[in-house]
């Protein structure tokens, strides 16, 4: 095996198809069938998606010889196996790293990171309070924080899986943020904004930012919101006259985000503004993730989805335009960009940080 010629990628692959290409390795394990005969169990990834794949002679040489994180040039055929296309492994070479084309294996997001990066700058310069100002601008300058997250993925599967897609979230979710503070005026949109802006920020630290985009030690000991908490606090501990009131409750939006203790939450939200947060990243996590299964699982004729197991239903995809999307609204004078570390010349009323109770 000494190419494979035209790229053949995952999502062109189709049951009777023989099939010669690249492919990323992970979740490799060695089982046994009914009568004792090992088999080598294994996804095969690239850009596009994910395949389930078999190795059935040979099968203690191929676990023996591939690890979960190589790239290895397949030779199989695509099989039907209850319902599904998965691949059997007839031939494989592990390719070294100079024979690898990243860009085969690694989703990335459609906008342009550094846009987005530069957006989120923005974003952060709108705020009229300067202390969320300065550390919202503090934290995305950083230079060990900035260019991970321009890389980052926002989710290992479900929602935003590729290089990008935690920005991408995040700007949509700051962009929201905005819009629904003009819709509701008695959130306090500079604690909301912010919020959206670093609550997945542990996500840079809990995802393995190489091929295999798996969680990290401290992602999977830890994960992100207490990773996400702990970076905020060493950026805190850099601006001494920072009002503590207003840390605490930047702090509390990122540990509640998630809602509940059920979805993994450490606290559910006891201000407004978390509460708006935490259902805002839920349905942008949502309509990424079910938007992305109805375009990959509709039929052709039908419209209709294979079941979906995390939403426990099936999905349609209708044939009505999509909205067409307006220019966002200018933002208000009062939200113009300030210089960065801003003295501030005002702080902001406690009691218009508005709270509800548990």
């Amino acid at each position: 095996m000494s190419g494979n010629g035209d790229k053949v990628f995952i999502e062109d692959i189709q049951e009777g198809h023989e099939v010669e290409a690249a492919f990323l390795v992970g979740d490799l394990r060695l089982g046994q069938t009914r009568n004792g005969k090992p088999f080598a169990a294994l996804q095969l990834k690239d850009r596009t998606g994910r395949i389930e794949a078999r190795v059935w002679d040979g099968a203690e040489s191929f676990f023996q010889s591939v690890k979960n994180g190589d790239v290895a040039l397949i030779r199989g055929g695509a099989e039907s196996f209850q319902g599904r296309v998965q691949l059997k492994v007839l031939k494989y070479r592990v390719l070294s790293p100079e024979e690898v084309n990243l860009d085969d294996f690694r989703a990335a997001s459609a906008r342009d990171p550094d846009e987005m990066l530069d957006d989120l700058l923005d974003a952060a310069g709108r705020l009229t309070d300067p202390h969320l100002a300065g550390l919202m601008e503090d934290v995305l300058l950083d230079p060990d924080i900035g260019p991970a997250f321009k890389r980052a993925p926002a989710a290992k599967r479900f929602h935003h899986a590729y290089s990008g897609g935690l920005l991408e979230h995040t700007l949509t979710l700051v962009r929201a943020a905005e819009a629904i503070s003009r819709i509701y005026p008695g959130l306090n949109r500079d604690l909301l904004v912010a919020g959206a802006i670093v609550h997945d920020l542990g996500k840079i630290l809990e995802f393995d930012q190489g091929l295999s985009g798996d969680y990290t030690d401290e992602g999977r000991l830890v994960g992100h919101i207490v990773l996400g908490v702990g970076m905020i606090e060493r950026k805190l501990a850099e601006r001494p006259d920072f009002p503590p009131r207003l840390a605490l409750l930047l702090k509390h939006m990122i540990l509640s985000h998630h809602g509940e203790y059920e979805m993994g939450s450490p606290k559910r939200p006891k201000v407004l503004e978390a509460l708006v947060l935490h259902n805002l990243d839920d349905l942008d996590a949502k309509i990424n993730g079910i938007g992305g299964f109805i375009e990959r699982h509709a039929d052709e004729e039908t419209g209709w989805t294979d079941f979906n197991r995390l939403m426990g239903r099936f999905f349609y995809r209708h044939d009505l335009p999509s909205a067409e999307i307006e220019p966002a609204p200018a933002a208000p004078a009062a939200h113009k960009p300030r210089p960065r570390r801003a003295e501030p010349s005002e702080r902001p009323d406690p009691n218009q940080l508005s709270l509800i109770v548990e």
